[in-house]
C-alpha cells in the first residue's frame, strides 16, 4: 500500500507540471503584463525553500537583491525561479550553498543560480530543457524529480521575452542563468 501511494504521489505530481507546462506553452502569444516585483519574489522563494535546504545539510545564499520590477506572471516566475532554486538544493553537495546572485543590466535583469553538485556533461547542457529528459548518471529517479521542472522554467522564461541557460562552473556544480526584461 505505501508503495502505491508513493507511485500515485509521482503520477499526481507529473500530471500538475504536464497541465503547467501546456498551459504555459498555450500562452505564449499572450505576453504577461502584470509588474512583478522580483526581489520580493525571489526572497519569499528563498525563504520557502531555505527550511528544505537546511534539513538536508544545505543552504541558500542570496546576494545582490536590490529592488527589481519586470513585466511577467507573477505565478509563471514563481514557479521558474522555484524550480531552478529547488534543483540546486537536490544537487548541490551536502554542507554547501546554492548561491544566487542578481546582476542588473541596462535593460535586463540576470538572475543566477549555482549549485555545488556533479555538474551535466557538456553534451547535455541543451538537452535539460525538454521535459523528461534526464542525465542518468547523477540525476535519476531517486531524486524525486518529474524531469520537467526545467521545461516549465524554460517555457516560462521564455514567455517573458527572456532566456534561460545552462553551464559547468569551472571549479564544479551547475549555472543556470536567467535573463529578463526589465519593466
Amino acid at each position: 500500500m505505501a508503495r502505491i501511494e508513493k507511485e500515485s504521489g509521482r503520477l499526481s505530481e507529473l500530471i500538475d507540471q504536464l497541465l503547467i507546462l501546456t498551459r504555459i506553452e498555450g500562452n505564449v502569444d499572450n505576453p504577461p503584463n502584470e509588474p512583478v516585483r522580483l526581489h520580493k519574489l525571489l526572497s519569499d522563494i528563498v525563504h520557502d525553500t531555505d527550511f528544505e535546504a537546511a534539513n538536508q545539510d544545505r543552504r541558500i545564499e542570496i546576494q545582490n537583491l536590490d529592488e527589481v520590477t519586470v513585466l511577467g506572471a507573477m505565478e509563471m516566475l514563481d514557479r521558474a525561479l522555484e524550480n531552478v532554486i529547488r534543483n540546486g538544493i537536490r544537487y548541490t553537495a551536502a554542507g554547501s550553498a546554492v548561491e544566487i546572485t542578481i546582476a542588473k543590466g541596462e535593460d535586463y535583469v540576470a538572475i543566477i543560480v549555482r549549485d555545488h553538485g556533479p555538474g551535466v556533461p557538456q553534451e547535455y547542457l541543451e538537452q535539460i530543457f525538454k521535459p523528461f529528459f534526464r542525465v542518468a548518471e547523477s540525476r535519476n529517479l531517486d531524486s524525486g524529480g518529474t524531469g520537467i521542472g526545467l521545461a516549465i522554467a524554460k517555457q516560462a522564461i521564455l514567455m517573458h521575452g527572456g532566456s534561460i541557460e545552462a553551464r559547468n562552473a569551472k571549479k564544479g556544480g551547475l549555472v543556470i542563468e536567467i535573463h529578463l526584461p526589465l519593466l
